[in-house]
């Protein structure tokens, strides 16, 4: 997966940030793949490996839009916010992978629904050659002002949720042992740093 990312990035010429994607996309799909096989060949009940395989494939997948044709770039762009999904996934669900409680799985579930419904409605309201990628075949009416707005809100949502992840974050935090304290920092930490960059 992420060789066809490089091969797809090296001949896409004048892609979309094709030199940035075509150096750390596979390098980040490859870690998440590769720690994710690791953990999940370790563990196999556990599903914390699965999903950082899950965030590694996605990865790979979003970085499709590197390409100058119109249904790859499109499939990238539909997907460019589903790894992050996956990542907010994973710290409601550290250590075991599972989601316990019902409001763990409500958050999950908003932020997939975010990082897919949400935005792909947004993607039909979209022409993407205003801003020089390639055409979206999905475009149903060129309404960049809806687009604008709805991306807005979309975006307040996903910062709503963050912001929640973090609550609960905290909360795991303060009644964790002080050993599984430093099991738990590493994760959030990182976690928590590519959310706040997202």
């Amino acid at each position: 997966m992420c060789a066809i990312l490089l091969a797809v990035a090296i001949d896409s010429v004048g892609g979309h940030h094709r030199d940035l994607i075509a150096i750390l996309g596979p390098v980040i799909g490859v870690a998440f793949i590769g720690t994710g096989l690791l953990a999940w060949l370790r563990r196999p009940e556990n599903r914390f490996g699965a999903l950082m395989v899950a965030v590694g494939f996605s990865y790979c997948l979003s970085g499709l839009i590197v390409t100058t044709e119109s249904w790859p770039f499109t499939a990238g762009l539909l997907l460019i916010a589903l790894p992050y999904a996956i990542v907010f996934h994973i710290l409601l669900a550290f250590p075991s992978g599972r989601l316990g409680a019902r409001g763990d799985r409500a958050l999950a579930a908003a932020a997939y629904a975010t990082a897919t419904l949400a935005w792909w409605g947004c993607m039909l309201l979209s022409d993407t050659t205003r801003q020089g990628f390639p055409a979206n075949p999905l475009l149903a009416a060129d309404e960049p002002d809806l687009f604008s707005a709805l991306a807005r809100i979309r975006l307040g949502v996903v910062a709503a949720l963050i912001a929640l992840l973090g609550v609960v974050l905290v909360r795991r935090w303060r009644a964790a042992a002080p050993s599984q304290r430093r099991a738990l920092a590493p994760v959030y930490l990182s976690g928590g740093l590519v959310l706040a960059l997202y």
